[in-house]
């Protein structure tokens, strides 16, 4: 069954695109699978992705499986679904090179999305300087002429005067000029996330605990202050992971009831941030996952 979340902030209201996810929608009802983000060519840095797709089948879809150069990197085991759609997010920690990213359905017509190429490259390889190339310059050079201007005189012995211009020495050709050496400095690393705190907040946070009620009104909310990083998820131990919402340097999410009764126990929570530069985690506390729901 799905775990639902209901993030806070610009997430509760905006929904997917909150998390930066386009939704592309099929064309016709048929059976598809298709990676939203990231997208096609995109050039990333190494660390912790988050990869996001989807699938739609008529058929229930139990799990969605990410391959990286045909290897099984992560799987979301409860995708949420939306009529005949199931929406599917992924961690990777990618490293430098060139990958192909696909995603696999587990249950209903086991469809494989189309290969997505992306490149990775290392924030601590600092990018080559430009090569300027010389330009020369243009050669000189004399053409000589020559010029003759015969007379006569009116006399029976005409003499032919004439006079020659003088002609000049070719110049030297210019010699190119050396071009500067490059001072282009390497830029500086990108600063590494930093996580100042992580905490359970709300009525319940001294005492965090869901049920496997999916309509029960306990919620779980956790808070985070975090500096230096492009996104943010909750992981739970033994369950999965979630995506916080941002305002500035807070980062929240809302944790909802309506767990597997597998799942009944303690579980270890942390906030995990990733950057440009690198990836941190932080240990919230724990959570109690209880059957059914109690009576208010």
């Amino acid at each position: 069954m799905a775990w639902p979340l209901a993030a806070s902030g610009a997430a509760a209201t905006l929904g997917a695109a909150a998390t930066g996810v386009v939704l592309l929608m099929p064309i016709d009802g048929g059976t598809q699978a298709w990676i939203d983000s990231p997208t096609a060519g995109a050039t990333l840095m190494a660390g912790s992705i988050v990869v996001t797709a989807h699938a739609t089948d008529p058929d229930e879809i139990d799990a969605l499986t990410l391959t990286v150069d045909g290897e099984r990197v992560d799987d979301d085991k409860a995708p949420d679904r939306t009529g005949l759609l199931a929406f599917g997010v992924f961690d990777w920690m990618a490293t430098p090179g060139t990958h192909t990213l696909r995603v696999a359905q587990v249950g209903g017509s086991e469809t494989v999305s189309d290969e997505l190429v992306v490149t990775v490259l290392d924030p601590s390889v600092p990018a080559a300087p430009p090569v300027v190339e010389p330009t020369p310059s243009a050669t000189v050079s004399a053409t000589p002429s020559a010029s003759t201007s015969p007379s006569a005189s009116p006399t029976t012995s005409p003499t032919p005067t004439g006079s020659a211009s003088e002609i000049p020495k070719p110049t030297k050709p210019v010699q190119p000029t050396k071009p500067a050496p490059s001072t282009t400095a390497a830029p500086p690393p990108a600063p590494a996330p930093v996580i100042d705190s992580a905490a359970f907040t709300g009525p319940w946070a001294s005492d965090p605990k869901l049920y496997t009620f999916a309509s029960c009104p306990y919620t779980v909310r956790v808070e985070a202050r975090i500096r230096n990083a492009t996104q943010a998820r909750v992981a739970v131990s033994g369950v999965g992971s979630f995506p916080m919402s941002s305002s500035g340097s807070t980062w929240a999410a809302t944790l909802v009831s309506g767990f597997d009764a597998g799942q009944v126990g303690t579980h270890t929570v942390s906030v995990t941030a990733s950057g440009p530069g690198g990836t941190t985690s932080k240990t919230v506390g724990t959570l109690t996952i209880a059957p059914s729901c109690p009576k208010d």
